[in-house]
């Protein structure tokens, strides 16, 4: 299957290729639009602070495609080492917007749902920005300069992601391998915080942009999968999903308990409702749950599941 004909031959520029969501976008390119030619570029082949490749970048993707995947993602250091932050975030997306003003292609940013407070619920296109972290601001002042350089760009203000497997540094990525060796050295109980968010799977997302490039849809918007849960409803799933259940005991603890040691402010609840992906009919979002168990039966899981208990 394609989104694209075949005989369409654009160049798609991926930053921060080796990270969760540039690898789905080299992954759902192979599969959806596999005329196209992908540069694939890791944090190590261009740290996007480095003008010096500019030129040359924006030569090989002239009339393409930009994926703006590279940043810096870890609030905690947003907060302890926020002009590195700064260097990387806006200063970053500035040298992409660079190449595409010199080339003509289309960039596209996602965006964290961490613009907003999480006051309003469910967030959609018309939900006041307001950043409560630094992480937060330095994301909005990027996607400031992607809309800016062109009203063509493509921003998705998103919920947190899964995917990437060993790349995966969100909640799942985390809590797998933490209880799965909890579990192993003889751990009974396990506290979980009841924030609440929607995982939202990295091909999911790169596959709906796909499709929003296609149509050449343009502008902002939000998108999560469908449903929302708890860090405690999500771990008990995963629980469930990898035979662990009779194994650990999952304690439901308020968010506070945990929050109150953050240095990255975030809301109790953020729920995105997508309302102009429904609108122009164009969702290809998921209920959590069927992302979620497609991910973790994958392979690479395989190594944190216990047989049926007997």
């Amino acid at each position: 299957m394609s989104l694209f004909p075949l005989a369409e031959r654009r160049h798609v520029l991926i930053t921060g290729a080796d990270g969760m969501l540039g690898r789905a976008f080299v992954r759902q390119i192979a599969r959806f639009a596999p005329a196209f030619e992908v540069r694939a570029l890791s944090r190590s082949e261009w740290d996007v602070r480095d003008r010096a490749p500019i030129d040359e970048h924006a030569r090989w993707v002239e009339g393409g495609w930009i994926v703006h995947a590279g940043s810096l993602v870890d609030m905690e250091r947003c907060s302890t080492e926020a002009e590195i932050a700064r260097d990387i975030i806006v200063g970053g997306t500035a040298n992409v917007a660079r190449i595409a003003e010199l080339s003509g292609a289309r960039i596209f940013y996602p965006q964290s749902v961490f613009v907003y407070d999480g006051l309003e619920s469910p967030i959609t296109e018309r939900t006041l920005l307001h950043p409560l972290s630094i992480y937060g601001a330095l994301k909005l002042a990027a996607e400031t300069i992607v809309l800016s350089q062109s009203p063509s760009n493509l921003v998705f203000r998103m919920a947190g992601f899964l995917g990437g497997e060993e790349k995966d540094t969100n909640f799942v990525g985390w809590i797998v391998p933490h209880i799965h060796g909890l579990i192993r050295a003889g751990q009974k109980t396990f506290a979980v915080g009841d924030r609440i968010w929607q995982p939202t799977y990295t091909l999911d997302i790169a596959l709906n942009a796909l499709l929003l490039y296609a149509r050449d849809c343009r502008g902002v918007y939000v998108l999560a999968s469908h449903g929302e849960v708890s860090f405690w409803e999500l771990t008990v799933e995963i629980a469930r999903l990898l035979g662990w259940s009779e194994r650990i005991e999952l304690v439901h603890t308020p968010f506070k308990s945990f929050s109150e040691s953050e240095l990255g402010h975030r809301p109790a609840r953020s729920v995105i409702f997508n309302q102009r992906l429904h609108d122009e009919g164009v969702d290809l979002q998921r209920p959590w749950q069927e992302a979620l168990a497609e991910y973790l039966a994958g392979s690479y899981f395989d190594q944190y599941r216990f047989p049926p208990s007997r």
